[in-house]
């Protein structure tokens, strides 16, 4: 009995992974690393995953051709951690917070890493999350092996697609260019699209605009090249999202195509609405294109270079049958506003409407709108017109809508 349990035991432990000492030594096995990084005298939120990582359960749950490896960045280390350190300091291990878990390829580039509890979620989980890296690793290495077996944009397009894998971009300290320059090899013109999107400068593409394009006045040649990136299939979500931003700031200091800017930032919303971008737009939207309003008035931020259709909430002041007027009233800029009729709408359909044509700036014609319902509304109601101002939409009003008295 005793001879079985050894042999179990024995075979349990053959197929456990390995622990290295250091990265030199873990590097030198040749194959898979998972990384355990703490900081043991200061983070406290680390101490059940390293229980957990230090268990003979992890280590024999895990293949036996991966080998694992813990860092630990002390606040006040010993000589001896300061060695270890030195040893280390070469582990690729961009960590935004601890404890953190990363995963290297057996030639030490990193395939993914998670950073802070919250990412970590639970040391019940770190098993599952090594085994996720693991199977990224080897689906990358599946489409870089066909890469091997075909030319031109087939092999930019199964290069690329295995950095896609790996969600690192070019990874941490460039360490993914060879990759980017055979991409270039294989498809010069870069018609895959990928070098294209590996290159693409990410945050710094505003700056970037502002700087050689909108600071020079040259705003066509700007537009050009965001066009230009813009043509690239291959970006993700959040590259489209730093585009746009880009494309706002273009846009924003460019007179003629100043209108745009609005759409910019809807689509950089659009994106992903709850993107640090995405949240930023909704916030810039509300400072620069507020709402439409009875009690706001307009704005040139209201107005396009062509006729303006607005919609406007009267619920709160329409409630029942009777006589109601609207006024437009301009108070400033440099260009009137025309309006080509009005109406009042409900779920039910037309009000009321008074199509005649009416004008308000510096002068006043017809601007009083006379609305008479029949009926008790039903539901919300919007008053419907459109306007337009003159060639630079520049007019600024406010709104009078009340009910004559019986």
């Amino acid at each position: 009995m005793k001879i079985l349990l050894f042999l179990l035991t024995c075979s349990t432990l053959c197929h456990a992974a390995t622990r290295a000492p250091d990265y030199p030594t873990a590097l030198a096995q040749k194959t898979d690393i998972a990384v355990l990084v703490i900081g043991s005298d200061w983070c406290r939120s680390g101490d059940p995953f390293a229980k957990a990582w230090d268990s003979d359960a992890l280590a024999t749950a895990l293949p036996q051709d991966i080998v694992m490896l813990t860092i630990d960045r002390k606040e006040l280390p010993t000589e001896a951690d300061k060695s270890l350190a030195e040893l280390n300091k070469n582990c690729p291990l961009p960590v935004r917070s601890l404890p953190a878990l990363a995963y290297i390829d057996r030639d030490g580039r990193l395939i993914g890493i998670r950073s802070g509890k919250d990412e970590l979620a639970s040391p019940e989980v770190l098993i599952k999350t090594i085994q996720t890296f693991a199977t990224i690793r080897i689906e990358r290495d599946k489409v870089w092996k066909r890469a091997d077996q075909v030319q031109g944009i087939k092999r930019a397009e199964a290069l690329g697609a295995g950095l896609d894998i790996m969600n690192q971009g070019i990874g941490h300290k460039k360490v993914y260019q060879p990759i980017i320059a055979e991409i270039t090899k294989a498809d010069p013109q870069d018609l895959s699209g990928y070098a294209g999107k590996f290159s693409f400068p990410g945050h710094d593409l505003a700056p970037q605009i502002l700087a050689n394009f909108v600071a020079t006045k040259k705003f066509a040649e700007g537009e050009a090249e965001l066009l230009r990136w813009h043509r690239n299939p291959r970006l993700d979500n959040e590259q489209r999202q730093e585009l746009h931003a880009a494309r706002f700031a273009l846009y924003q200091s460019w007179p003629e195509k100043n209108e745009l800017a609005r759409k910019a930032l809807e689509d950089m919303r659009d994106a992903n609405p709850q993107s640090e971008l995405g949240k930023s737009a909704v916030n810039y939207l509300a400072a620069l294109y507020p709402p439409l309003t009875l009690a706001n008035g307009w704005t040139p931020s209201h107005l396009s270079a062509s006729t303006t259709k607005w919609k406007i909430d009267a619920t709160k002041i329409i409630t029942e049958k009777g006589d109601y007027s609207m006024t437009f009233l301009y108070t400033k800029g440099a260009d009137a506003l025309v309006i080509h009729g009005a109406r009042l709408v409900d779920r039910q359909g037309i009000l009321a409407n008074d199509d005649h044509e009416g004008s308000t700036g510096s002068q006043h014609k017809d601007n009083v709108y006379h609305f008479f319902l029949k009926r008790k509304p039903a539901g919300d109601v919007f008053l419907h017109t459109e306007v337009e101002a003159g060639k630079n939409h520049n007019s600024t009003g406010t709104f009078l809508l009340e009910k004559k008295a019986s």
